[in-house]
């Protein structure tokens, strides 16, 4: 009986020994999932700061331009709508201001006394550098059911 009691103890010896390294691997696992997922998303977490703050330069951030037809006049700037800054949003480190139209994403026609959707970067007042990869954004919002 002392022979079966011996092998009993070994067995569960055996068994403690072995959780050890499970761990270890499960914890390996749940470490690369984890770095995998934040190289995914880090754009969320690594750069925060992608928010940048663009002054109108047509109006050098008062928000006001003179009235053409009067100098007398201030009226609100037809580039920023009378707020004088622009946030732009950077997706990652490829974008880049548009030189067109300096970030804002208007353009002020003097011709027509108005401003104009930026034609080189559609409103956004970024654009990609040449020779970049294109931008692949994800979409957060759920199917509809049927």
């Amino acid at each position: 009986m002392t022979i079966y009691r011996h092998a009993g103890r070994r067995r569960i010896q055996q068994k403690h020994n072995l959780i050890l390294p499970v761990f270890f691997v499960a914890a390996a696992a749940v470490l690369l999932l984890q770095y995998g997922w934040m190289r995914n998303n880090r754009l969320r977490f690594l750069r925060p700061s992608g928010v940048e703050i663009i002054t109108c330069p047509f109006c050098n951030g008062s928000g006001f331009v003179r009235d053409p037809d009067d100098q007398t006049r201030w009226i609100p700037c037809p580039v920023c709508f009378g707020v004088g800054l622009r946030p732009v949003r950077h997706f990652d480190d490829y974008d880049i201001l548009c030189p067109a139209c300096g970030g804002m994403g208007r353009i002020y026609d003097p011709a027509a006394r108005s401003a104009h959707v930026c034609r080189r970067c559609h409103g956004r007042g970024l654009i990609r550098r040449p020779g970049s990869p294109p931008l692949v954004v994800r979409s957060t919002a759920r199917k509809p059911k049927r």
